[in-house]
């Protein structure tokens, strides 16, 4: 048996546990819930340090997967159709266009050819706030010009949530070209692969459990207690995965990464747990649809929140 099939193997042996810690933690959340029904922010991101994919895999192909440059720096991004990217909005929200390259090809072969695209518009998700835990922290990136085979190599996005129930036998992959230190700025020659299950908690404390914010998908590592994302993972791409075919094209596109915290934080005077976390993209299917068919290309510049000027 093989590391991901016993990964598989644990997830669907630990389902019927964690439903009922689900059912246990439910319960708390709703005697503990304030008035407004809204959880407690996540701690500051100054509260935690590098994160990194430690224990994650050389990633199969995942053509999907794009990184978007900018001056000496990168985050990564999914191919949703042959103009748009789909990244985290904290990564380009204070950049012009002109300023962003998309970086489509094989990126887990070393020395692949890649081809550079020129962003010409840059669209950001509706509420979005740039704070030490960003909100509603998408973007979309269009392209100058069409991306070759665009179409035929984007990642569906996943139209519906993954239900309680099934989140502990719902197989996550994550990849990204992002540090793979928790110490240093080392970056992998190719790109890496990590796995999740989505947890509809994240701890604070021993004891004690946040409802994880409506905007996001908290998630908890399978490969290792302190495998997260990485600096410059950021707006990478989170997706549901069939156990037995890994190997194989995800199924859709179910978050984008905005932040993580790691076990070995030094100031983490909250004592949330650690975790990765990442925005729930199908909140957003009807922004993302109406940028893309009111703005198909032809324009330039950077547009409101529905693509207006």
């Amino acid at each position: 048996m093989n590391l991901l099939a016993l990964i598989c193997f644990l997830l669907s042996l630990s389902t019927l546990n964690s439903r009922v810690a689900n059912e246990i933690n439910i319960e708390f959340v709703k005697q503990n819930e304030n008035l407004s029904g809204n959880a407690p922010s996540p701690p500051p991101l100054s509260n935690r340090t590098l994160s990194s994919i430690v224990n994650g895999l050389d990633s199969p192909r995942r053509q999907f997967f794009v990184r978007i440059k900018y001056r000496l720096s990168f985050c990564g991004g999914s191919v949703i159709n042959e103009r748009f990217v789909l990244t985290a909005a904290h990564c380009v929200a204070s950049l012009l266009p002109r300023q962003l390259t998309v970086e489509v090809g094989d990126h887990s072969v070393p020395d692949s050819f890649l081809t550079n695209y020129f962003a010409d518009a840059v669209f950001i998700a509706p509420g979005f706030e740039f704070s030490d835990t960003p909100v509603n922290d998408l973007a979309l990136v269009r392209t100058r010009s069409p991306i070759a085979h665009g179409n035929q190599i984007a990642l569906p996005i996943c139209p519906d949530l993954i239900r309680p129930d099934d989140m502990p036998s719902t197989f996550l992959g994550f990849c990204g070209m992002g540090a793979t230190s928790s110490r240093s700025y080392s970056f992998p020659p190719t790109l890496q692969e990590t796995f999740f299950k989505q947890i509809p908690f994240e701890t604070y404390g021993l004891f004690q459990f946040n409802f994880c914010r409506h905007d996001l998908v908290c998630t908890s590592p399978l490969l290792g207690d302190d495998a997260h994302i990485a600096v410059m993972d950021e707006g990478g791409p989170l997706y549901i995965l069939d156990c037995e075919e890994f190997l194989e094209p995800p199924r859709c596109l179910y978050g984008v990464a905005t932040y993580s915290r790691n076990r070995n934080q030094e100031h983490n005077e909250e004592g949330y747990g650690p975790g990765s976390y990442f925005v729930r993209v199908g909140l957003f299917l009807s922004w993302i649809d109406h940028v893309m068919q009111h703005n198909p290309g032809g324009g330039s510049g950077r547009r409101g929140p529905m693509g207006d000027d």
